[in-house]
């Protein structure tokens, strides 16, 4: 639509936090582009020896400009949203950063490390002008909204438990192999990087907060997970 607004999306962060790649999903939308890429190798773990120059080779192929200083793409007046794909351990500081700057943030799950850092996170998004968004996974699919029209109708009577089971292959991307280093980045391991699904789902599906949770994990499956005593 001519005259149409744009919105620029700075990319903080390339390796495996950003192989979920939301700057992407953003991209496809109507007027919006990736306009500045950085990384750096304290943002964690990653795919390549060198994210760095993984970066610099994915900001050329968007077409992007790359900034070696994250602070240049979160202090720049023609970015509007920032896509945070560094690992909990170290992303609080660009979040922060983004919402004081009053740019609108995305990032994935886990928000941070512990409960104290979530919460200067969700204080920086209300006092911000922008808006923080979390990825947690498809939970309004067809089959979840039908089960909560069915819920809400009375038509299963009245929810006392409810049972999620989650299956994932292997990892955040084919051929991921966890290291410790990956392992001391992620808060509660894969409880919470994958788990968090199964509380999303229930909230969306019911509407209600869980009164208490448990759950079961293991080393059953995969021989690089045992090693560096994740659970898989």
């Amino acid at each position: 639509m001519p005259g149409a607004q744009r919105h620029r999306v700075g990319v903080i962060g390339h390796g495996v936090w950003g192989t979920h790649a939301l700057q992407e999903s953003l991209a496809r939308l109507d007027g919006v582009e990736i306009a500045a890429v950085t990384a750096h190798d304290r943002w964690g773990f990653g795919p390549s020896d060198d994210p760095v120059a993984a970066a610099r080779e994915y900001a050329a192929s968007k077409g992007a400009a790359f900034r070696e200083d994250w602070r240049e793409v979160v202090e720049d007046p023609q970015i509007d949203v920032l896509s945070v794909m560094a690992s909990p351990a170290s992303k609080l500081e660009p979040i922060l950063a983004g919402l004081e700057a009053g740019k609108s943030v995305v990032t994935d799950k886990p928000l941070a490390m512990d409960r104290h850092q979530a919460l200067r996170a969700a204080t920086a998004e209300a006092a911000s002008r922008g808006v923080g968004m979390v990825l947690c996974g498809q939970h309004y699919s067809r089959a979840a909204l039908a089960l909560r029209r069915a819920l809400a109708d009375g038509r299963l009577g009245e929810v006392k438990h409810v049972d999620v089971w989650l299956y994932f292959t292997g990892g955040v991307y084919p051929g991921f192999t966890p290291t410790a280093r990956y392992r001391s980045e992620v808060p509660g391991g894969e409880l919470t990087v994958i788990g968090c699904h199964a509380i999303q789902t229930l909230l969306a599906v019911t509407g209600r907060r869980a009164e208490s949770v448990r759950c079961r994990v293991g080393q059953r499956f995969y021989d690089s997970y045992a090693a560096v005593g994740y659970e898989d």
